[in-house]
């Protein structure tokens, strides 16, 4: 692929408009929601006055929360060592950040990528980057990547002016083009590099959110958490929307005859001639009316507004967006305590967030190891580093306080004897096997002196 093919590929084609709808709704930008949005939407009729609730971006975030609210562990070789040399690289790019914000763009579009630069005059180790999808292509050959592609444009002036950076990425070699153009031109190209990285891994990495992408049915890009429920938040802006209406509408107004207005003198406009009835005075004089004149009385007016309904309708589309998406109703703050559960069916509620966590991780995890281990290769190469290991292995740890609310929720089962040890162990690993689970159930028998009947099955 070459600039111009990825040029008009990020600008109009397939990629353009696979993350239109995603980024929209990501970002919240009303015009960007308005051109969008399908026909017979709500963001698409022609009412003016709307509402976005942004649950969007919280799907995004609560995703990447889940995998790095924090820092994962990263060890070199075997001895599971973090090297003085390797902690120094991840605390430069600080990449416990880069990943966490990372993981929210794979989760609001479907994709992401990570690559690595360097510059000895800027930095004396390797520069980690992120890249969003929409700037992005990766080739695959029989589900392998081998080739990347990377298109950025940085503003010069006021008017647009800039430099485009085109960027190929394969095993050994970084191909670095720039042109001189504009947001909606590539224009002419002012240089070329070709830049020998001295290793035969590739120096960048996609990571899917969630495999395959309904969109296209490709095995090898991620779907979008929010172009998953694009219907439903679309019904849920309209929701918001119908009941900040009826807030606006309920506004106490007083509807009074023309007789009780007073004329009031415009400075401005001497000729005009502007009556008001002023609603802030406790007592009225007489006026200096024919009682026979007057048609109507005061009439207060005040529309009731809908607080109820619209409640328990938002509540139930967002529960409906959280579970389309793959999480459970707490993960989110949203309160089901008034519902009459049985501990099976609670600790399935919870398990589904852990099991989205669990999926996502074991894209992130491999991946994340096989692009590392190629970023130490390459400080030995260029910063004559004397990293003799270099295989990483990567811990995700997830959220800590999402992991304690799951204790507190088991220890709030157990306390009611709602809720079984296999119950338990299943909340605790959701990406463990029923073979698993039962050799868990069977050791915590074991240390609490509880019965365990006999048995010959190997599995313990």
């Amino acid at each position: 692929m070459t600039a111009k093919e990825m040029f008009e590929y990020t600008a109009n084609g397939i990629n353009s408009q696979k993350y239109r709808v995603a980024q929209a709704w990501y970002s919240g930008d009303p015009n960007a929601l308005r051109s969008s949005a399908e026909h017979g939407s709500f963001w698409k009729s022609s009412n003016r006055r709307k509402i976005h609730a942004p649950v969007a971006a919280e799907l995004a975030g609560a995703s990447a929360d889940l995998l790095f609210g924090d820092a994962p562990n990263m060890y070199v070789g075997i001895k599971e060592d973090t090297p003085k040399r390797f902690q120094y690289i991840i605390d430069k790019n600080n990449i416990s950040s880069l990943l966490c914000s990372a993981a929210e763009i794979c989760a609001a579009y479907g994709d992401v990528y990570l690559k690595v630069n360097w510059d000895k005059e800027l930095a004396d180790y390797p520069i980690l980057s992120i890249v969003p999808p929409q700037n992005a292509y990766v080739a695959y050959k029989q589900g392998i990547a081998v080739e990347y592609y990377f298109l950025s444009f940085e503003q010069r002036t006021a008017n647009g002016d800039g430099i485009w950076t085109f960027e190929r990425y394969s095993k050994g070699e970084i191909l670095e083009q720039t042109y001189d153009g504009s947001i909606s031109r590539l224009g002419a190209m002012t240089s070329e590099d070709e830049n020998k990285t001295g290793i035969d891994e590739i120096l960048a990495v996609h990571i899917p959110n969630a495999i395959p992408d309904n969109l296209t049915g490709s095995l090898n890009f991620g779907n979008s958490d929010i172009t998953e429920v694009v219907s439903l938040l679309d019904a849920l802006d309209e929701t918001y929307s119908s009941w900040i209406r009826d807030v606006r509408l309920a506004k106490a107004r007083i509807i009074v005859p023309m007789e009780y207005m007073r004329l009031k003198p415009d400075i401005l406009n001497p000729n005009q001639r502007v009556f008001e009835f002023d609603k802030e005075d406790d007592t009225y004089v007489a006026m200096d009316i024919d009682s026979s004149q007057v048609t109507s009385p005061i009439t207060v007016s005040q529309f009731s507004i809908r607080a109820e309904e619209h409640e328990k309708t938002c509540a139930e589309l967002l529960n409906r967006i959280v579970s389309s998406v793959g999480y459970a109703p707490q993960t989110f703050g949203i309160d089901i305590a008034g519902n009459a559960q049985s501990g099976t069916a609670l600790s399935l509620r919870l398990d589904k967030t852990l099991k989205t966590k669990a999926k996502k991780e074991t894209y992130w995890k491999q991946r994340l190891e096989v692009f590392l281990s190629a970023v130490l290769k390459l400080d030995n190469v260029l910063f004559k580093q004397k990293h003799a290991e270099t295989a990483v292995s990567v811990e995700i740890k997830g959220n800590k306080n999402y992991l304690m609310g799951i204790s507190e929720t088991i220890n709030q089962l157990n306390q009611a004897a709602a809720v079984s040890i296999y119950t338990k162990v299943q909340l605790v690993h959701p990406d463990w096997d029923d073979t698993q689970i039962l050799k868990e159930e069977h050791r915590i028998k074991l240390e609490q002196n509880i019965t365990v009947e006999n048995t010959d099955d190997e599995t313990y």
